[in-house]
Formats: C-alpha cells, structure tokens, sequence
C-alpha cells in the first residue's frame, strides 16, 4: 500500500497525483469488462489508504485524461466539439479501450 503526499496547500503533491493516474491505469489495463465508478474510487482508496475526499476529484480528472487520450472509454462522456465533459452519475462504468487491452495483451501491429 502507497501513501500519497500533500502540499502545504493541503492538496495532492505532484508525485502524489502522478502516483493516482498511473494506479488508474495499472488497475484499468487488465481489465476487459466496464468497472463501475465507486469500484474504480474504491479501489484508489484503498490502494492509498485514503479518505475520498482527498482522493475524489483527481480520480475524476485522472479518468478525465485518460479518456482524452483514448485509453478508457465510459459510457458518461461527451465528446461534443469544444465540450468534451465527462459526468459521473450513479450509472457510471469505465473500461480500457482497445487501444489499451491491445497493447497490454500484445495484439498490436508491429
């Protein structure tokens, strides 16, 4: 188990949220069924052994830029010209694309 660190702001450190966006995806790359969203925090939250409201907001943002870059794909997530949001609610799932199994189970092109 990992323990993030905190700013004197009291927000996450820089190496803290590096440490939550590359959890997100160590734990996404395996998977090949849609997870559900409070697994997804749930599994961050223990992984770090934290609280969520410290950890809430930069999972969301974490799954945010891993979603852009085409790494995950959920089924909340607008993709409208110049307003690209994406909005947790309880129906919320998020799975790795293809881009991400392929490259993990080796069935890219070479």
């Amino acid at each position: 188990m990992s323990k993030l660190t905190m700013e004197e702001t009291g927000d996450l450190a820089p190496d803290s949220r590096a440490a939550v966006i590359s959890e997100l995806l160590n734990f996404m790359a395996t998977k090949m069924e849609p997870v559900p969203y409070g697994t997804l925090l749930y599994h961050i939250m223990h992984h770090f052994d934290c609280r969520e409201e410290l950890v809430s907001a930069h999972v969301m943002h974490g799954v945010h830029i891993l979603i852009e870059t085409g790494l995950l794909t959920t089924n909340t997530y607008s993709a409208a010209p110049h307003e690209a949001v994406f909005m947790v609610k309880q129906n919320t799932v998020v799975s790795p694309s293809r881009k991400l199994t392929g490259y993990t189970f080796r069935e890219f092109a070479e």
